[in-house]
Order: structure tokens, then sequence, then C-alpha cells
């Protein structure tokens, strides 16, 4: 099927950015240079937040990455109360008076407190203008004027079309056009965009770092269309965005943002307009066979590449039939339904004027009306201006790139492709002193050798990037020091050097201070003691504490006590008690090196086409349980998983195994009867059920998956791990199999539904 598919690459510019849409959410922020800052129908008010669309998805290569979408905000409509041929400034007061209106009222509804002084911020309504649009139900000629109100959170769009139909914002009961739609399918119905189809782009910003360094997989999922996407996207000092306010939040590859001016489906679309005059009356309609919608072109693109890559004829549609538009046909109700009709214009006559009625006279027109913007023109009125300079330095291509040799980032070695498996041990053998473990977001280390199999004992490190020498520049430019006199205890101490605290003379046990008192000239003198009870309770002075503003806020920082190094008697008795017990040569020797077994199973490539398959990861788990009882995640301990990536859906040929077992033992005698048990399925011991998670959500990490499955994933499979790790470890395991860094991806629902960043959770059956 992949070559059928592979036939629609021309399809696709290989000029433009090419996003295969997997998934998508909205987030709120504080507006950045990205983002539209302050209102129109009330100019000089900012804005408090910002809604950003986020796109899960991954290039036409196979690499996943994180849009960020700035710009687009939700809106309702609701009826106009003036007319069509006021002046431009009697529209733009009306829409004054009723922003503040409406943010008035959505202030008191959720404050629950009167607003006496002028607004200052915006924090639920963005703007109010006059658009012109035709009611989609019901028979309707003519344009129509409408407000179109945006907000700043699709969550008040309900809160206020609620507020408008039972009358609690005007002194009557008003109708909201749109407020059913929600917000990721009305930017989808306005941008031409359709789910697990293209994102087409004009140009994007980076974040930094531009490749994510966890796991190695910056070195490892290196490929020739990923060095070619770079090079002719990446370009310095005009689309690389400062790691402050813009730095990274997902665990995807690649993670870039963009405007909607960059979104070149929606030029895709074409616009009929129909239904403002008797068009079809007036002037016959080009009868041609021009789609409009396309969802429907796309498939018909799709059926013409499949025929052709099939050697089949290009299809030819059915003859039309031959009907003659003058015959007259009676039917039996024909008298019945005239008498209806010339009942209905009996009745209806009274609403119509005197004067006779025509197609020419009966649409209104004004003198203004070609000033008004028609609905899909008011789309644009709200987007950001594309900023000159994104980056406050000047950056110069040596210091984009953490290389110390003359080359840039995109060549490879001599020797053979990064994305081979004979260079993953090469990255991940160094020393303490080349590498150091991770304390961002996992902030552990793994007991076991690291295995290439199943990549389950990757040691999360942080590689120290060496400064690239610069010799000659056309940008010359001089660095000011990142440390300074004024800032040096800050910088110190976000370099996790904390500043020595000199203790005073005390007492270590507190009984002697009371022992010891000292009174000169009327006045007492004590030594006071470390001890508990001694030390002062905090007072904020009736104020909430705050983190200082600090990119450091955004790392998250787990701390975790390291095991202890073994002794050289203990690692001595347990050698020598191995060698008693076992035989050196006993087990099947594998056939290739790291830990794989057999070549016929590992991972087959999946062929870089105009569709990307969703990666699919399942999970199951066993847990021993007692006498026959259900599995308790308080007492009962994970003992083996089963994972397995669904064969074609990963996209890089790694010569890695696509199933697998990760097993928890407490006895080490038992490693070897495991590991022998069946030699078609690689199987991973370890000795610390902690550890064996760990190693879970590093193969979620590595495989980065569209979809998570398993068998009652609320019971059973990630259900149970998630409780298990929340009851018996207090670990968030949702933190880590989640795309993005995010707070409320923890969160379960009041129905103990799993709520968790993409990807998505699937439900699987059993017979």
């Amino acid at each position: 099927m992949s070559g059928i598919f592979g036939s629609l690459d021309s399809s696709l510019d290989p000029e433009q950015i090419n996003v295969q849409i997997n998934n998508l959410d909205s987030y709120s922020c504080f507006p950045t240079i990205l983002d539209t800052k302050a209102s129109k129908s009330l100019p000089g008010i900012p804005f408090a937040q910002v809604p950003v669309l986020r796109f899960y998805g991954c290039l036409s290569t196979g690499h996943k990455v994180l849009i960020h979408c700035h710009g687009i905000l939700p809106y309702i409509f609701i009826k106009y109360d003036g007319q069509m041929n006021e002046s431009a400034s009697a529209m733009r007061n009306r829409c004054s008076k009723l922003h503040n209106i409406l943010e008035t009222r959505m202030v008191v509804t959720y404050t629950k407190e009167e607003v006496k002084d002028k607004l200052k911020v915006l924090k639920y309504v963005a703007n109010v203008s006059v658009v012109k649009g035709i009611p989609f139900y019901g028979y309707h000629v003519g344009y129509e004027l409408y407000y179109k109100i945006t907000l700043l959170n699709d969550a008040y769009c309900n809160k206020l079309s609620e507020l408008l139909r039972d009358g609690k914002v005007f002194t009557s009961k008003t109708d909201a056009f749109e407020a059913h739609i929600p917000y990721i399918l009305q930017m989808m119905a306005d941008y031409n965009l359709f789910g697990c189809s293209w994102l087409k782009l004009s140009r994007c910003y980076f974040r930094q770092p531009f490749l994510l360094t966890d796991l190695d997989m910056n070195e490892i999922l290196h490929t020739d269309s990923l060095k070619e996407f770079l090079e002719k996207q990446l370009k310095r000092n005009e689309n690389v965005l400062d790691e402050d306010p813009f730095h990274r939040v997902g665990k995807t590859f690649l993670e870039i943002d963009i405007l909607p001016q960059f979104i070149m489906n929606r030029e895709e679309i074409q616009f009929r307009d129909l239904h403002h005059d008797f068009i079809e009356l007036k002037s016959e309609l080009q009868a041609s066979d021009q789609g409009y919608v396309n969802s429907t072109k796309d498939i018909w693109k799709e059926i013409e590449a499949i025929r052709k890559t099939k050697h089949l004829k290009k299809y030819e549609g059915l003859r039309e039939v031959f009907r003659e538009s003058q015959m007259q046909y009676n039917w039996q109700e024909d008298e019945r339904l005239v008498k209806y009709f010339d009942e209905a214009k009996v009745r209806t006559s009274s609403i119509f004027p005197k004067e006779n009625l025509n197609f020419d006279t009966f649409v209104e027109t004004s003198n203004n009306g070609h000033l008004i913007m028609k609905c899909r023109e008011a789309i644009k009125e709200l987007w950001p201006k594309i900023p000159r300079h994104v980056s406050r330095k000047v950056c110069l291509w040596s210091e984009m790139v953490p290389s110390t040799n003359k080359e840039n980032i995109f060549n490879k070695r001599e020797s053979k492709d990064l994305a081979t498996t004979s260079n993953i041990p090469a990255l991940m053998n160094l020393s303490f002193e080349e590498a150091k473990t991770s304390s961002g977001s996992s902030k552990r280390k793994n007991s076991s050798d690291f295995d290439q199999t199943s990549h389950e004992t990757n040691r999360r490190k942080v590689f120290k990037l060496r400064k690239a020498t610069i010799s000659k520049s056309a940008y010359p430019a001089i660095k000011k020091p990142s440390i300074t006199y004024e800032n040096m205890k800050e910088r110190l101490a976000m370099n996790q050097i904390d500043e020595v605290q000199y203790n005073e003379p005390f007492f270590s046990n507190p009984l002697d201070c009371k022992k010891l008192q000292t009174e000169i000239a009327g006045s007492l003198f004590k030594l006071s003691s470390n001890h508990i009870s001694f030390r002062k309770a905090l007072s904020h002075n009736s104020k909430t504490p705050v983190l200082p503003e600090s990119e450091e806020v955004y790392q998250r920082i787990r701390w975790k006590y390291i095991k202890p190094k073994p002794s050289f008697q203990k690692v001595a008795n347990f050698t020598e008690s191995f060698r008693e017990r076992f035989s050196m040569v006993a087990g099947k020797t594998p056939d290739l090196t790291y830990g794989y077994k057999f070549k016929s199973n590992k991972m087959h490539l999946k062929k870089n086409n105009a569709f990307n398959r969703m990666t699919h990861f399942t999970m199951e788990l066993h847990v021993n349980t007692k006498e026959g009882m259900f599995p308790d995640p308080k007492s009962d301990s994970v003992r083996m998983i089963f994972w397995k990536i669904q064969d074609g859906t990963f996209p890089f040929d790694l010569d890695i195994t696509q199933e697998g077992v990760l097993v928890f033992l407490e006895d080490v005698s038992q490693e070897i009867s495991w590991k022998t048990a069946d030699p078609s399925l690689h199987v991973t011991p370890y000795y610390d059920e902690l550890e064996m998670i760990y190693a879970l959500e590093d193969l979620v990490r590595f495989f980065d998956p569209d979809i998570l499955s398993g068998y009652e994933i609320h019971s059973s499979s990630w259900g149970y791990l998630i409780d298990r790790c929340h009851s018996a470890h207090k670990y968030d395991v949702e933190e880590e199999l989640s795309r993005v860094d995010n707070v409320q991806s923890k969160k379960k629902g009041i129905n103990g539904d799993i709520r968790m960043q993409p990807p998505f959770l699937l439900q699987e059956g059993k017979c």
C-alpha cells in the first residue's frame, strides 16, 4: 500500500513545510511578539492572555513535530442593532460600547464584583466588529449585519452565549450564532484543515534546541531528508526564537511556531457568492465539474493517483441521461398543493409592502455595504503582524550549531549513517566527565547496562555543548558577559551554585540555651539553637507567595537518592555465587551485537510517502495477586510489562525489535531462565519496579507514539500503572507519558477518566 500512496508525493509542494495533523489542542499564555496584544474595538487596552493552538503531527520525512499556532481566536455572532447605511464611525462607536458591556458583564459573572473603574486589561472579550453575512438556516436572500464577538478563551463562548440567551446582558433575550461550534472545529473549517491531512506552511519559527537531545534522538534519527529540510527552512537571524519566553514545552523531535498568515491551505478555498442576491435567477451559472468541497477533491485526487499506479485507464463518468426541460408532468396532488400555496399567499401578503415586488428591488442596497467586511474577510482582522526580528540577539551560524568542527550540524559521519544501531552504544557509553545525568524531566539513573534492543535502560543525559570557535564573521558583534556585578548572585543561583550562609554561634543542645544566659546592663544576651523548636514560622504578610520570574521556573526538577556503590567484598561474593550456580556458556549467544537476537524480528521501515501512518504503541502488564483476589495497586507490584510497536508505523529502520517484555525480578538467579524461555522474544530483567517503569517511559519517549492502547485502560494496563505509581511510589507517570510538560496533563476527570495530553488512549478488545 505504501507504493500506492508514494505516488502522491507530487501533490506536495517541496518548497512548503508539510505537516500531517494527528491531533490538536489549545492552551492560554501571556501575549508574546507573535501574538496580537490589544483590541481594535477598545484600542490601548492590552490582553491579559491569548489562546494558542497546538498541532501534533509529523513531517513527510516521518519526524514528529509540535506546532504552536498564534493569532487564531474563537468567536460568535449576534444580530446587529443598527442600520446598514450608518457611517463607519457610528458602527465603531457601537462596537466599543458593546465590547465594554460584554467585558464588564463577564467580569461580574466570574468575579462576583462590580466594576467601578475603567477597564485596564481585557480578560474575556478580545474584539467586537461588524460583519455582513447570510443566515444558514431557512430561506434568506440578501446580506444582514452581525456583531462578531471574538473571545480570549474558548471556554467563555458557552458562558457568554448563555448570558445572551437568558437576557442577562441586554433587556431582551438575544440569539447567538455559531456558539455550538467547538473552537478547534471552527478553526479547521476557516483554514481548510482536516484530521490526518496536511497542514501546508509557507514558513515557520524554530524553538531552541532545534532537535530533541533526550536519548540522543538528534543523532539517532538523523536522516538525509531531515538535513535537506533544515538546510532549506532554518535561517539564521530570521526564524530562530529566543528561549525566553519561547522555551520548549514538548517532547517531540521538533518544535516550531507559526502565524495564521503562514497557513497555505486557506488559499485553496474557492468562494462563490450566491445568496446575497438572486444570482441564480438573473444570470445563468456556468455548469462545470468544478468542485468546491476540498475534502472531496482530495479524495478524488487520491483515487486518480491509485488508478494511475495500478495502470488503469482514466475514470470516465456515466453518460448523462437526456431530459426534456419543456416536458410537463401532472401529479395527483397538484391541486392540493396549489390550494395550500394560495392560502399561504393570503396569510403572508400583509408582511410585504403593498407595492409590486420584483427580484430587482427585493434586496435592499446600501452605499456603505461594500465597506463592511464579509465573515470570511473578518478572519484576518486580528492576525498578528509578522515581526521583523524575532530574536533580541544576533545569532551566528556557529553559535546556533553545537559542533566544534568546521562542518555544520547536518553533515554525517563518514563511516555509517547515524540512524544505525552501531552508533547508539558509542553515544551512550560516555564517561562521567563527558556526560551528566539529567536533572530535568526524569532525574533518575538506571541500574542495568544499556540494552539497545528496546532502549529501556537508556540513561537520560544532557551533553555539554562545546562552544564553537569563531574565526571570521560577516556580523561583528561584541558579546556582553552573561554574569555582571549586578546579576552575579542571580546567575550563580540559576546555575545551582548556592550562596554560602554562615551560621552564627549556636547551641546544638537546646537545653543549654536556658542555662547559659548573660545579663549585662539590664539586657539579656543568649545564644540560640539550631533545633526545630527555635525556628521562626514563615510569614507572607497576607500576600500570596509568587515564584520569581525566571526561565528555571519552567523546568521540572525531580530529585532522587542514588543507590550506594557496592563494596568490593559484596561484588566478590556475588560473582562467586553466580559462578557456582550457572555455567558461563549457558544460553544462546545473540546473533547480533548489543542485545539483538534475530534479524527477522527487526523493525520494518515505512517508506516516506504522502501519508504517514500513526505510530501505535500497545502495552499490557501482569500482576501477581493474593489468593485469587483482584489486584490492588497499593500492595501488588507490577511484575511484567509486555510492549509492542505496530509493524510499519515507526518510520525509521533502526534495526531494533518491535516487541519485548520487561520483567521485575527479585532473585538474580532467575535472569538466565527468563532470557532463554522464548528465544524469539526479547526479555529485559530489572531488579527494581520503578526502574522497570522508567524503562517503559523511555520506550514511549523514544517511539513518540500517536496512539497508546491496551486492554481495560482504566482498570488494567495504563490505568493500573498510573494508580500503582501514585499510591506506591508517589510518582506522576503521566508527566513522562505526555507529549508536553503541562500540569493539567496529569489530572483526572470527575469520573476517573485519564486526562492526558496526546497521544490518544484507545481501548482494545479481546475474544
